[in-house]
């Protein structure tokens, strides 16, 4: 007598629905959204923050308007004149309190930024237990 190996089918596989992304915004204009929060908060003048990413005050601001796009070495050029590198520029953390955190520290000049960096390190050793708190 001989026996027939059983083959398994694999039973179908449903096709996977993705939610949808979290952060509907196209990134260029994430990207635009964030520079025109830093322009805001810096208070640095167009003219100057041209200069700075080797274009002119009217590209930028065509830019900002939405009505023309940058490439890729101008959004670095963008995010280091803010002192800042391209992956913060992109970034967009899960959390919708942590980007927010996470937006308002890097809408800030570096001076402010250290000066709330310290402040939220203060606010750790605080709500840290007694018993626990570094020396």
């Amino acid at each position: 007598m001989t026996i027939e190996p059983v083959v398994a089918t694999p039973a179908p596989v449903p096709p996977v629905s993705l939610p949808p992304p979290s952060n509907p915004v196209p990134i260029t204009e994430r990207v635009r959204q964030r520079v025109r929060q830093w322009v805001a908060t810096t208070g640095v003048r167009q003219v100057v923050l041209a200069r700075q990413i080797d274009k002119n005050q009217a590209w930028l601001s065509r830019y900002l308007a939405g009505e023309v796009e940058a490439d890729l070495i101008t959004i670095e050029r963008l995010a280091q004149a803010f002192g800042h590198t391209l992956l913060a520029l992109l970034e967009v953390p899960a959390d919708p309190a942590e980007a927010h955190v996470i937006e308002m520290l890097r809408a800030l000049p570096p001076g402010p930024r250290r000066n709330a960096v310290r402040l939220l390190e203060d606010l750790i050793r605080l709500a840290q237990p007694r018993g626990r708190r570094p020396k």
